[in-house]
């Protein structure tokens, strides 16, 4: 049985009261182990994960916060939730590209791509995700 990622791109505007938006609601952009490994250390080595799993931030936005009380549940065989900064994702890729000397898969470059053009906005903006076994 493969794994795979449940992906959430949010944004917040600077000095909102709001919560965290979600673009695109739940997002699947593949499977692909190499990247999960730099990810969250999932299906490869804990430590090459550029940032060790933070777990869900506690201000999720509507629809990941929806999808985290059900792959919450211990039974549901979801597991190392956390979320990446656009710089942190960004390095994932880079690091990607130098290692595997190979271009990052087109779903996780327009993931990245989506995360700066919502920086232009301007507002802050993450990569929340946990993943499935």
């Amino acid at each position: 049985m493969g794994a795979d990622i449940h992906c959430y791109v949010e944004y917040k505007y600077p000095n909102s009261h709001e919560a965290w938006t979600s673009f695109g609601q739940h997002i699947n952009p593949g499977r692909n182990y190499a990247l999960f490994e730099r990810i969250a250390g999932v299906r490869g080595a804990p430590d090459r994960a550029i940032v060790a799993p933070r777990g869900t931030p506690d201000n999720l936005g509507y629809y990941a916060h929806e999808d985290w009380k059900i792959a919450s549940n211990p039974s549901s065989g979801y597991h190392t939730p956390s979320w990446l900064t656009l710089k942190e994702f960004a390095r994932v890729l880079a690091e990607y590209e130098v290692t595997f000397d190979e271009t990052a898969p087109v779903e996780y470059r327009a993931l990245c791509a989506a995360m700066q053009c919502l920086t232009t906005a301007p507002a802050k903006v993450r990569l929340v995700f946990w993943f499935d076994s």
